[in-house]
């Protein structure tokens, strides 16, 4: 899966890719991002994140990642979709807030990813929290999903918990999204790595 710090952009806005969990093929060597079509690339990038700084018309736009390894061999691909607007998509009728208190993870230990939603529209929004782990591969362990419907002027809490293994090293991501199906981000992705510290 590729996420994106948004669905929508204005035109000329940089576009974050992040592609951690797309890779559960080892050797990967460097990530090649396309736009639209593998004739188009925007960059190549031993990261597992990079900025697109093309400027982009006004449309609907497929982000695509591979995954490649050192002898030029495709490990994996994906991609997401993005729109593109003369103004910035409208989200400003929800205010979103990050009220996790957790600032890191600890073995066998549960975490609580909470989110507060206030809807200043004149008519009730779809809200969805995903609450993820993953692994040192940045493969998906575990996840929770919380849906909620927010009614006109109203605030909501969506609230997620997962449970740490006893061993391993780990990573969990907040993402917030209008619904599942259009997947609209409403927030940069926050994410919450281990306590390293003994």
């Amino acid at each position: 899966m590729v996420q994106t710090d948004k669905q929508k952009y204005a035109i000329g806005e940089n576009i974050q890719v992040d592609y951690q969990w797309l890779v559960t093929d080892a050797g990967a060597d460097h990530y090649n991002i396309y736009i639209d079509s593998l004739d188009d690339l925007a960059g190549s990038t031993k990261e597992t994140a990079f900025t697109i700084k093309k400027p982009l018309e006004e449309g609907v736009y497929s982000v695509i990642v591979q995954a490649v390894n050192s002898e030029n061999q495709i490990l994996d691909t994906n991609y997401t979709r993005i729109g593109v607007e003369r103004e910035t998509a409208g989200t400003e009728t929800l205010k979103i807030e990050n009220l996790t208190e957790a600032t890191s993870l600890k073995n066998g230990q549960n975490v609580t990813a909470k989110i507060k939603v206030a809807n200043t529209d004149t008519i009730a929004k779809d809200v969805t929290m995903m609450f993820c782990l993953y692994d040192e591969q940045s493969r998906m362990v575990d996840c929770v999903a919380v849906e909620k419907n927010i009614g006109s002027q109203q605030v909501g809490y969506l609230t997620g918990t997962l449970m740490l293994p006893q061993e391993g090293m780990y990573k969990a991501k907040i993402m917030v999204w209008d619904d599942p199906e259009s997947m609209r981000s409403l927030m940069p992705y926050q994410e919450i790595t281990m306590d390293k510290s003994k």
